[in-house]
Protein backbone atom coordinates (compact mmCIF):
# COMPACT_ATOMS: atom_id res chain seq x y z
CA UNK A 1 0.00 0.00 0.00
CA UNK A 2 1.23 3.48 -0.78
CA UNK A 3 1.73 5.93 2.05
CA UNK A 4 0.36 9.12 0.52
CA UNK A 5 -2.22 9.91 -2.15
CA UNK A 6 -1.95 13.45 -3.51
CA UNK A 7 -5.15 14.61 -5.22
CA UNK A 8 -4.66 17.49 -7.67
CA UNK A 9 -7.74 19.09 -9.30
CA UNK A 10 -6.78 20.94 -12.50
CA UNK A 11 -8.64 23.71 -14.25
CA UNK A 12 -7.03 26.48 -16.34
CA UNK A 13 -3.71 26.54 -14.51
CA UNK A 14 -1.36 25.95 -17.44
CA UNK A 15 1.04 28.69 -16.31
CA UNK A 16 1.43 27.15 -12.85
CA UNK A 17 0.93 23.42 -13.37
CA UNK A 18 4.47 22.44 -14.27
CA UNK A 19 5.86 23.96 -11.08
CA UNK A 20 3.13 22.25 -9.06
CA UNK A 21 3.70 18.79 -10.52
CA UNK A 22 7.48 19.15 -10.35
CA UNK A 23 7.19 19.77 -6.62
CA UNK A 24 5.19 16.55 -6.26
CA UNK A 25 7.37 14.18 -8.29
CA UNK A 26 10.58 15.56 -6.77
CA UNK A 27 9.89 14.93 -3.10
CA UNK A 28 13.16 14.30 -1.23
CA UNK A 29 14.23 11.44 1.05
CA UNK A 30 10.83 9.75 0.97
CA UNK A 31 11.24 5.99 1.26
CA UNK A 32 7.55 5.11 1.26
CA UNK A 33 5.60 4.83 -1.97
CA UNK A 34 3.17 7.58 -2.86
CA UNK A 35 0.84 8.39 -5.74
CA UNK A 36 -0.33 11.51 -7.53
CA UNK A 37 -3.94 11.56 -8.73
CA UNK A 38 -4.50 14.33 -11.26
CA UNK A 39 -8.11 15.19 -12.07
CA UNK A 40 -8.56 17.30 -15.18
CA UNK A 41 -11.87 19.07 -14.55
CA UNK A 42 -12.59 19.75 -18.21
CA UNK A 43 -9.86 22.37 -18.43
CA UNK A 44 -10.09 24.17 -21.82
CA UNK A 45 -6.49 25.42 -21.78
CA UNK A 46 -3.35 23.39 -22.56
CA UNK A 47 -3.02 21.91 -19.07
CA UNK A 48 -3.49 18.40 -20.46
CA UNK A 49 -0.26 18.65 -22.45
CA UNK A 50 1.68 19.17 -19.23
CA UNK A 51 -0.23 16.39 -17.47
CA UNK A 52 0.45 13.87 -20.24
CA UNK A 53 4.13 14.79 -20.37
CA UNK A 54 4.50 14.15 -16.64
CA UNK A 55 2.48 10.94 -16.82
CA UNK A 56 4.71 9.65 -19.60
CA UNK A 57 7.80 10.41 -17.55
CA UNK A 58 6.38 9.09 -14.23
CA UNK A 59 3.88 6.34 -15.20
CA UNK A 60 4.25 4.48 -11.89
CA UNK A 61 3.61 7.62 -9.88
CA UNK A 62 0.81 9.44 -11.70
CA UNK A 63 -2.83 8.50 -12.27
CA UNK A 64 -4.70 10.71 -14.70
CA UNK A 65 -8.47 11.14 -14.61
CA UNK A 66 -10.32 13.35 -17.08
CA UNK A 67 -13.89 14.52 -16.48
CA UNK A 68 -16.40 17.10 -17.59
CA UNK A 69 -16.19 20.41 -15.78
CA UNK A 70 -18.01 20.31 -12.47
CA UNK A 71 -15.97 22.56 -10.22
CA UNK A 72 -13.15 21.99 -7.77
CA UNK A 73 -15.40 20.19 -5.26
CA UNK A 74 -16.46 17.53 -7.76
CA UNK A 75 -12.85 17.17 -8.94
CA UNK A 76 -11.60 16.53 -5.40
CA UNK A 77 -14.44 14.09 -4.77
CA UNK A 78 -13.63 12.25 -7.98
CA UNK A 79 -9.95 12.02 -7.11
CA UNK A 80 -10.68 10.47 -3.71
CA UNK A 81 -12.38 7.54 -5.47
CA UNK A 82 -8.97 6.47 -6.81
CA UNK A 83 -7.03 6.85 -3.56
CA UNK A 84 -4.95 3.86 -2.44
CA UNK A 85 -2.79 5.60 0.13
CA UNK A 86 -2.92 5.66 3.90
CA UNK A 87 -3.13 9.46 3.90
CA UNK A 88 -4.74 11.96 1.53
CA UNK A 89 -3.37 15.37 0.58
CA UNK A 90 -5.20 17.91 -1.56
CA UNK A 91 -2.95 20.17 -3.61
CA UNK A 92 -4.35 22.95 -5.78
CA UNK A 93 -2.73 22.94 -9.22
CA UNK A 94 -1.44 26.51 -8.98
CA UNK A 95 0.31 25.83 -5.66
CA UNK A 96 3.35 23.72 -4.83
CA UNK A 97 4.87 21.69 -2.00
CA UNK A 98 8.13 22.01 -0.14
CA UNK A 99 10.46 19.22 -1.35
CA UNK A 100 10.78 17.67 2.11
CA UNK A 101 7.10 17.70 3.12
CA UNK A 102 6.37 13.99 2.62
CA UNK A 103 9.54 13.04 4.48
CA UNK A 104 8.53 15.24 7.41
CA UNK A 105 4.97 13.91 7.34
CA UNK A 106 6.08 10.30 7.33
CA UNK A 107 8.19 10.82 10.47
CA UNK A 108 5.40 12.82 12.13
CA UNK A 109 2.81 10.09 11.49
CA UNK A 110 5.07 7.50 13.09
CA UNK A 111 5.82 9.76 16.05
CA UNK A 112 2.18 10.71 16.69
CA UNK A 113 0.64 7.28 16.20
CA UNK A 114 -1.18 7.88 12.90
CA UNK A 115 -3.64 10.70 13.77
CA UNK A 116 -6.88 11.14 11.84
CA UNK A 117 -5.95 14.65 10.72
CA UNK A 118 -2.62 16.49 10.54
CA UNK A 119 -2.38 20.25 10.20
CA UNK A 120 0.47 21.46 7.97
CA UNK A 121 1.85 24.98 7.92
CA UNK A 122 1.98 27.14 4.83
CA UNK A 123 3.07 30.39 3.31
CA UNK A 124 1.35 32.70 0.84
CA UNK A 125 3.62 33.50 -2.07
CA UNK A 126 3.54 35.52 -5.27
CA UNK A 127 3.92 33.80 -8.63
CA UNK A 128 7.66 34.50 -8.55
CA UNK A 129 8.02 32.81 -5.16
CA UNK A 130 8.22 35.98 -3.08
CA UNK A 131 6.78 35.26 0.36
CA UNK A 132 3.80 37.45 1.25
CA UNK A 133 3.06 35.97 4.65
CA UNK A 134 3.58 32.83 6.65
CA UNK A 135 0.70 31.00 8.32
CA UNK A 136 2.40 29.07 11.09
CA UNK A 137 0.63 27.21 13.88
CA UNK A 138 2.77 25.94 16.74
CA UNK A 139 2.69 22.24 17.54
CA UNK A 140 0.20 21.35 20.25
CA UNK A 141 -0.88 18.08 21.85
CA UNK A 142 -4.31 19.38 22.86
CA UNK A 143 -6.94 19.34 20.10
CA UNK A 144 -8.94 22.22 21.56
CA UNK A 145 -5.93 24.48 21.97
CA UNK A 146 -4.76 23.56 18.48
CA UNK A 147 -8.13 24.54 16.99
CA UNK A 148 -7.99 27.87 18.83
CA UNK A 149 -4.56 28.56 17.38
CA UNK A 150 -5.71 27.69 13.86
CA UNK A 151 -8.76 29.92 14.23
CA UNK A 152 -6.59 32.82 15.35
CA UNK A 153 -4.71 32.50 12.05
CA UNK A 154 -8.04 32.67 10.14
CA UNK A 155 -7.06 29.58 8.16
CA UNK A 156 -9.17 26.78 9.57
CA UNK A 157 -11.11 25.67 6.51
CA UNK A 158 -8.51 25.38 3.72
CA UNK A 159 -8.53 21.74 2.49
CA UNK A 160 -4.85 21.82 1.52
CA UNK A 161 -3.97 22.85 5.07
CA UNK A 162 -4.47 19.30 6.36
CA UNK A 163 -3.52 15.70 5.67
CA UNK A 164 -6.28 13.14 6.22
CA UNK A 165 -6.10 9.49 7.21
CA UNK A 166 -7.78 7.76 4.27
CA UNK A 167 -9.62 5.14 6.34
CA UNK A 168 -11.13 7.88 8.54
CA UNK A 169 -12.04 10.00 5.50
CA UNK A 170 -13.69 7.14 3.61
CA UNK A 171 -15.45 5.70 6.65
CA UNK A 172 -17.26 8.99 7.16
CA UNK A 173 -17.97 9.35 3.42
CA UNK A 174 -16.79 12.93 3.42
CA UNK A 175 -17.53 14.94 0.26
CA UNK A 176 -17.07 18.55 -0.74
CA UNK A 177 -20.38 20.20 -1.67
CA UNK A 178 -20.48 20.59 -5.49
CA UNK A 179 -21.40 23.88 -7.17
CA UNK A 180 -20.97 25.80 -3.93
CA UNK A 181 -18.43 28.55 -3.38
CA UNK A 182 -16.59 27.98 -0.08
CA UNK A 183 -17.07 24.23 -0.36
CA UNK A 184 -13.98 23.93 1.86
CA UNK A 185 -15.70 25.94 4.61
CA UNK A 186 -18.57 23.49 4.27
CA UNK A 187 -16.56 20.32 4.85
CA UNK A 188 -13.40 20.97 6.86
CA UNK A 189 -15.08 21.97 10.16
CA UNK A 190 -17.12 18.76 10.00
CA UNK A 191 -13.97 16.70 9.41
CA UNK A 192 -12.26 18.35 12.38
CA UNK A 193 -15.32 17.78 14.57
CA UNK A 194 -15.42 14.07 13.77
CA UNK A 195 -11.67 13.48 14.02
CA UNK A 196 -10.67 11.65 17.18
CA UNK A 197 -7.06 12.75 16.92
CA UNK A 198 -5.61 15.94 15.39
CA UNK A 199 -1.95 16.89 15.31
CA UNK A 200 0.14 19.67 13.85
CA UNK A 201 3.35 19.39 11.85
CA UNK A 202 5.51 22.39 12.81
CA UNK A 203 6.96 22.78 9.34
CA UNK A 204 6.12 25.05 6.40
CA UNK A 205 5.30 22.50 3.74
CA UNK A 206 2.74 24.17 1.48
CA UNK A 207 3.11 27.19 -0.81
CA UNK A 208 -0.17 28.91 -1.59
CA UNK A 209 0.20 31.05 -4.72
CA UNK A 210 -1.88 34.21 -4.75
CA UNK A 211 -2.74 34.93 -8.37
CA UNK A 212 -5.14 37.22 -10.18
CA UNK A 213 -8.34 35.59 -11.38
CA UNK A 214 -8.63 33.07 -8.54
CA UNK A 215 -11.92 32.65 -6.72
CA UNK A 216 -10.54 34.45 -3.67
CA UNK A 217 -9.55 37.41 -5.83
CA UNK A 218 -12.97 37.92 -7.34
CA UNK A 219 -14.68 41.15 -6.32
CA UNK A 220 -17.76 41.36 -8.57
CA UNK A 221 -20.79 42.06 -6.44
CA UNK A 222 -23.10 39.40 -7.86
CA UNK A 223 -20.44 36.78 -7.21
CA UNK A 224 -20.05 38.10 -3.69
CA UNK A 225 -23.81 37.67 -3.15
CA UNK A 226 -23.48 34.08 -4.37
CA UNK A 227 -20.68 33.55 -1.85
CA UNK A 228 -22.90 34.87 0.94
CA UNK A 229 -25.78 32.58 -0.04
CA UNK A 230 -23.49 29.55 -0.22
CA UNK A 231 -21.86 30.33 3.12
CA UNK A 232 -25.29 30.46 4.74
CA UNK A 233 -26.34 27.19 3.07
CA UNK A 234 -23.21 25.46 4.39
CA UNK A 235 -23.58 27.09 7.81
CA UNK A 236 -27.00 25.46 8.14
CA UNK A 237 -25.39 22.09 7.43
CA UNK A 238 -22.84 22.75 10.18
CA UNK A 239 -25.58 23.46 12.68
CA UNK A 240 -27.00 20.01 11.96
CA UNK A 241 -23.72 18.09 11.81
CA UNK A 242 -21.68 19.80 14.53
CA UNK A 243 -23.16 19.45 17.99
CA UNK A 244 -22.32 21.57 20.98
CA UNK A 245 -21.65 18.41 22.97
CA UNK A 246 -17.98 19.11 23.57
CA UNK A 247 -15.62 22.06 23.75
CA UNK A 248 -14.41 21.17 20.25
CA UNK A 249 -18.00 21.19 19.01
CA UNK A 250 -18.68 24.55 20.66
CA UNK A 251 -15.53 26.01 19.09
CA UNK A 252 -16.44 24.83 15.60
CA UNK A 253 -20.05 25.99 15.85
CA UNK A 254 -18.77 29.37 16.96
CA UNK A 255 -16.29 29.47 14.09
CA UNK A 256 -18.98 28.57 11.58
CA UNK A 257 -21.34 31.28 12.81
CA UNK A 258 -18.68 33.99 12.87
CA UNK A 259 -17.30 33.01 9.45
CA UNK A 260 -20.76 33.12 7.91
CA UNK A 261 -21.52 36.48 9.49
CA UNK A 262 -18.23 37.93 8.26
CA UNK A 263 -19.32 37.34 4.66
CA UNK A 264 -22.47 39.42 5.22
CA UNK A 265 -20.29 42.52 5.51
CA UNK A 266 -19.76 42.40 1.73
CA UNK A 267 -23.44 43.20 1.14
CA UNK A 268 -24.78 46.69 0.64
CA UNK A 269 -27.17 48.05 3.26
CA UNK A 270 -30.34 47.04 1.39
CA UNK A 271 -29.21 43.47 0.71
CA UNK A 272 -27.81 43.14 4.22
CA UNK A 273 -31.10 44.12 5.83
CA UNK A 274 -32.96 41.66 3.61
CA UNK A 275 -30.50 38.83 4.31
CA UNK A 276 -30.58 39.38 8.07
CA UNK A 277 -34.38 39.24 8.01
CA UNK A 278 -34.16 35.98 6.03
CA UNK A 279 -31.75 34.23 8.35
CA UNK A 280 -32.59 35.72 11.75
CA UNK A 281 -34.41 32.59 12.92
CA UNK A 282 -31.19 30.61 12.49
CA UNK A 283 -28.90 33.11 14.21
CA UNK A 284 -28.18 32.14 17.78
CA UNK A 285 -25.77 34.33 19.73
CA UNK A 286 -25.33 31.52 22.25
CA UNK A 287 -23.31 29.67 19.60
CA UNK A 288 -20.46 32.14 20.06
CA UNK A 289 -18.18 30.31 22.46
CA UNK A 290 -16.79 32.75 25.00
CA UNK A 291 -13.30 31.50 25.77
CA UNK A 292 -11.85 35.01 25.89
CA UNK A 293 -13.00 38.60 26.42
CA UNK A 294 -13.28 39.39 22.71
CA UNK A 295 -15.65 36.46 22.16
CA UNK A 296 -17.79 37.62 25.08
CA UNK A 297 -18.09 41.09 23.54
CA UNK A 298 -19.06 39.60 20.17
CA UNK A 299 -21.72 37.46 21.82
CA UNK A 300 -23.27 40.45 23.59
CA UNK A 301 -23.20 42.56 20.41
CA UNK A 302 -24.81 39.87 18.26
CA UNK A 303 -27.54 39.29 20.81
CA UNK A 304 -28.24 43.01 21.11
CA UNK A 305 -28.15 44.05 17.45
CA UNK A 306 -26.80 42.01 14.54
CA UNK A 307 -26.40 45.06 12.30
CA UNK A 308 -24.25 46.84 14.88
CA UNK A 309 -22.22 43.65 15.28
CA UNK A 310 -21.54 43.55 11.52
CA UNK A 311 -20.68 47.25 11.29
CA UNK A 312 -18.12 46.90 14.06
CA UNK A 313 -16.74 43.73 12.52
CA UNK A 314 -16.36 45.42 9.14
CA UNK A 315 -14.56 48.38 10.70
CA UNK A 316 -12.31 46.62 13.19
CA UNK A 317 -12.17 42.97 11.94
CA UNK A 318 -12.44 41.85 15.55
Amino acid sequence: MVKFSIVVPVYNTYDYLEKCLSSLVNQKNIKEKYEIIIVNDGSPDNSEKIILAFQEQYPQLIKYIKKENGGVASARNEGVKYVNGEYILFVDSDDYLDPYLLEKLSAHILEKGAPDVIRINSQDVKSDGTVIQTVFVEECNDDVELLKRIMEKRALEVPWGYVYKASFYKKNKFEFAPKRIHEDYGLIPIILYKAETISCLPYIGYNYVEREGSIMAETQYEKMKKRVDDMYFLYCIHMKEIKGDSIKGKLLRSYSLEAMLSKLTFLNDTDLKQKLEEIKSNLNSSDIYCYNFKKAIKKVLLKANSQVYLKLYKKYKF
